[in-house]
C-alpha cells in the first residue's frame, strides 16, 4: 500500500487522478499531512506546496537510493513514481517518459531491485545544492556497491564515496541513513570495529526515532555478533532490553520484517541463557510473520535455528526434545541440498550425528542409531575438509568423538581408538594461542575417553594411554581457562593418581 500526506485542499484532487488508473486507488490511502504523521518509509509520499517529497526510507521497503529533495508536481510524476513504487516498472516508466532525468534516476532503481547491473558515471544531478553533492555521494557508494563488481574489486572506491556522502551530509539524519549503508558494507568485509566507530560517532540526540532505532539495531546485531562464551549474564539483559525496545518500535509502526527479525535475535539470546520456551515462543512468531509476508528464505532460516533450540533443550536434560529436534533437522535437509547449501548442509549432516547417537531408545535400536549417526558424521567431514574447513573440520571430529565412545561396542570394535584419533584430529586446529577453551573442552573430552580405555581389558595395563592422559590434565591446568574446567582437570589427577597407586601394588 500506497500512503500519501497531503494538505485538506489537495485530497480530492489527488484522489480523483489516482481513480483515472483502473484499480490503483485500492492500492493507496491519502492522509491529511497536518493530522497524520508521515511514516518514514519509500511508501510514502508527501505532496504538499512544495511539490512532491519522498521521506527517507527507514523501513526498508526499496533500495536505498535517493531521489530529489523535492519534484514538481504533475500528475504523470506522481502517478509514475507510484507505480514504481508497487513494482510496476513498465507502467510507471511510461508515464515518466517526458521526465528524461528523472526516468534515468528511475531505473537506478529499477536496476537495484532486481539485482542487475548498473552503470555509476550515468549518475547526475540537475543542480549542485548541497543536497544534491550528498545525494551524488551516496548515490554513488549505493550503486557501486549493489549494482557493481567493486565492493570485491575496488573496495577502497566504495568506502570513499559512503566517506564523501556522510562527511557532506546536510543534517545528522542523513548522515545516519549513509552510515548505516555503509556499516553494512564494513560488516560484510570483516570490519566490524570500523563500524562500531561509524554508528557511535553519530549524535543520536539529533535523530528521529527511525533512524534511533535502526542505528540502536544494527548495534545490537553487532553485540549479538561479538557474543562468546564465557557469557556476562548484566550484559545479556542490557542487549535484551534494548532489542526489546527495538521490537516494540517495529511492531507498533508495522515493521512486519523488522520485528521478525528481532524476535530472532531474541531468541537467540533466551537461548543463550537457558530460557528454551521463550526462545520457541520467539521462533514460532517469526516463522508466522516470515510466512505472512512470503519471505521462503527467512522461514528456512528460522526453522533451522528453531531445530538447533530443540537440539539444545533436549542437551540440557530434556531428552524428549531428540526427535523432534530430528524431525526438524531431515525436514531441512530438503531444504538446504548438499550442491546448493554445501556448508549449512553439513552442519544439519553434524547435528544429526549427534542426535542419532543420544535419541533415547529402546537398546536393540541403538545398533541401528549409531551406523546412521557415524554416516551422518562422515557426510558432514565430506564437506569440511581440514584444509579448507579446519575450524569445522575440528568441531566436528570433536563431536564425531564424543559419539563414538556412546555407541555399542558390537557397531564398531575399534570405536574407542578412533575417538581418540578424532579428538588428536580436534587438537591439530584448536591450539592454545586462538582457541584456548575449545582446546581445554576437547582435551578434556580426550581424558575422558581414555578412562573407557583404561576399563577395556585389552588395554588396561597401557602406560602410554596414563602417560598421555597426565599430559592432557597438566595442559588444561596451565591453560586456565576458567575454574569450572580446571577443577575438571584436578578431579581428572586425584583418580588417575589413585589408579597409579593400585596398577603398582598389583
Amino acid at each position: 500500500m500506497i500512503n500519501i500526506y497531503t494538505t485538506q485542499d489537495r485530497i480530492e484532487e489527488l484522489t480523483m487522478m489516482i481513480k483515472e488508473e483502473h484499480r490503483l486507488i485500492e492500492l493507496v490511502t491519502i492522509f491529511d499531512l497536518l493530522e497524520i504523521r508521515p511514516k518514514s518509509s519509500a511508501l510514502s509520499i508527501i505532496v504538499d506546496s512544495q511539490g512532491i517529497k519522498l521521506p527517507l526510507d527507514w523501513a526498508n521497503e526499496l533500495p536505498p537510493y535517493l531521489l530529489p529533495e523535492a519534484l514538481m508536481m504533475s500528475k504523470n510524476t506522481l502517478l509514475g513514481l507510484i507505480y514504481i513504487k508497487l513494482g510496476n516498472f513498465e507502467r510507471g516508466l511510461e508515464l515518466l517518459k517526458d521526465h528524461s532525468a528523472l526516468l534515468a534516476e528511475v531505473d537506478f532503481i529499477r536496476r537495484l531491485q532486481l539485482g542487475l547491473t548498473a552503470d555509476p558515471s550515468q549518475l547526475a544531478v540537475e543542480t549542485y545544492q548541497e543536497y544534491d553533492d550528498y545525494r551524488l555521494m551516496h548515490n554513488n557508494a549505493i550503486v557501486r556497491l549493489y549494482s557493481t563488481d567493486e565492493p570485491y574489486t575496488q573496495p577502497a572506491k566504495v568506502d570513499y564515496y559512503f566517506k564523501e556522502s556522510i562527511a557532506s551530509a546536510p543534517n545528522e539524519e542523513y548522515k545516519a541513513w549513509s552510515s548505516i549503508q555503509y556499516f553494512t558494507f564494513l560488516l560484510d568485509t570483516n570490519r566490524a570495529d570500523e563500524a562500531r566507530q561509524l554508528l557511535t560517532a553519530i549524535n543520536t540526540s539529533e535523530l528521529s526515532k527511525a533512524a534511533t532505532t535502526e542505528c540502536d539495531y544494527n548495534l545490537c546485531k553487532l553485540d549479538l555478533f561479538s557474543l562468546s562464551p564465557p557469557y556476562d549474564l548484566d550484559k545479556l539483559n542490557t542487549l535484551k532490553d534494548r532489542l526489546w525496545s527495538c521490537l516494540v518500535y517495529y511492531e507498533k509502526n508495522e515493521q512486519h520484517v523488522m520485528q521478525a527479525l528481532c524476535l530472532m535475535d531474541a531468541a537467540q539470546i533466551a537461548n543463550i541463557t537457558d530460557s528454551f520456551a521463550e526462545s520457541l515462543g520467539y521462533y514460532s512468531k517469526a516463522i508466522s510473520i516470515f510466512g505472512q509476508e512470503n519471505l521462503d528464505e527467512f522461514v528456512n532460516e528460522a526453522h533451522l535455528k528453531k531445530a538447533n533450540l530443540l537440539l539444545s533443550w533436549a542437551q540440557k536434560g530434556h531428552p524428549q526434545f531428540y526427535k523432534p529436534a530430528m524431525e526438524a533437522y531431515q525436514k531441512a535437509t530438503k531444504l538446504y541440498s548438499k550442491e546448493d547449501f554445501p556448508v549449512i548442509y553439513g552442519e544439519i549432516q553434524e547435528k544429526l550425528g549427534i542426535i542419532y547417537a543420544q535419541v533415547p531408545d529402546e537398546a536393540k535400536k541403538k545398533s541401528i542409531w549409531a551406523a546412521v549417526s557415524s554416516s551422518s558424521f562422515k557426510e558432514a567431514l565430506s564437506i569440511f575438509d581440514k584444509s579448507s574447513h579446519p575450524y569445522e573440520y575440528a568441531r566436528v571430529c570433536n563431536h564425531y568423538a564424543n559419539a563414538l565412545i556412546k555407541y555399542p561396542a558390537a557397531v564398531l570394535s575399534d570405536n574407542l581408538e578412533k575417538s581418540l584419533f578424532y579428538y588428536s584430529e580436534a587438537l591439530d586446529i584448536r591450539d592454545s594461542d586462538s582457541l584456548p577453551l575449545e582446546r581445554s573442552l576437547t582435551l578434556l573430552n580426550y581424558i575422558e575417553a581414555c578412562w573407557f580405555i583404561q576399563q577395556d581389558e585389552d588395554h588396561i595395563n597401557e602406560s602410554q594411554h596414563l602417560s598421555d592422559m597426565e599430559n592432557k590434565i597438566q595442559e588444561v591446568i596451565a591453560l586456565n581457562v576458567s575454574e569450572e574446567l580446571v577443577n575438571n582437570a584436578r578431579e581428572h589427577k586425584e583418580k588417575l593418581e589413585e589408579l597409579k597407586k593400585i596398577l603398582q601394588t598389583n
